[in-house]
């Protein structure tokens, strides 16, 4: 779910400034963004490789500020539905905290606003869809944690949801955009 969440936001900006994301980046950003995932030189190399322009992208994505904006939205939104998954699942009922309901509010937002940059219809209209299945993986997360049941995605991908997995999901939501931070950067740091 927050793997194909980054990959929307990054498809969002990617297509406003005229780079697309190919089938290798999107493997890479795959294994960044997984829970257990990992970087690299070996993947960033992988990535970047495919970016005909890599210190364009990185001016651009320094000067606009989107970068931080989007690990910082990411990041808050993906952590407040994780603490409330936490608190539906421990009350047995869904629960959306302010601070959730918040988060994805500024998280909408911020993407409808980009939405609007892209030119071509067919890609505004893939971005839009895949929102709307991100939101409702989400919504789902709360439902399968409230139900103490797996997680169907709107995919039809099944994940047990259970306590021990929402806390390691929570534990590790810093490392995974740790990670991107470190992708995003066109020069290896180790």
């Amino acid at each position: 779910m927050k793997k194909l969440f980054i990959i929307v936001v990054f498809f969002l900006f990617f297509v406003t400034k005229s780079f697309s994301l190919t089938p290798n980046q999107l493997e890479v950003l795959g294994i960044v963004m997984n829970v257990n995932g990992k970087i690299d030189k070996y993947l960033h190399s992988r990535f970047w490789k495919d970016v005909d322009n890599s210190q364009e992208l990185a001016t651009f994505l320094e000067t606009s500020g989107i970068q931080a904006k989007i690990i910082r939205e990411s990041l808050n939104y993906q952590r407040e539905l994780w603490k409330s998954a936490l608190v539906s699942y421990e009350r047995k009922q869904v629960f959306k905290s302010e601070s959730y309901l918040n988060a994805k509010k500024d998280m909408n937002f911020f993407i409808n606003n980009t939405i609007k940059n892209i030119q071509n219809l067919n890609e505004r209209n893939a971005v839009k869809n895949q929102m709307r299945i991100s939101m409702a993986n989400s919504q789902g997360l709360l439902e399968a944690a409230a139900a103490h049941k797996p997680l169907i995605g709107a995919q039809g991908i099944t994940v047990q949801i259970d306590k021990e997995r929402i806390v390691y999901v929570l534990k590790n939501i810093d490392s995974s955009f740790l990670r991107i931070e470190k992708l995003l950067n066109p020069n290896w740091k180790e």
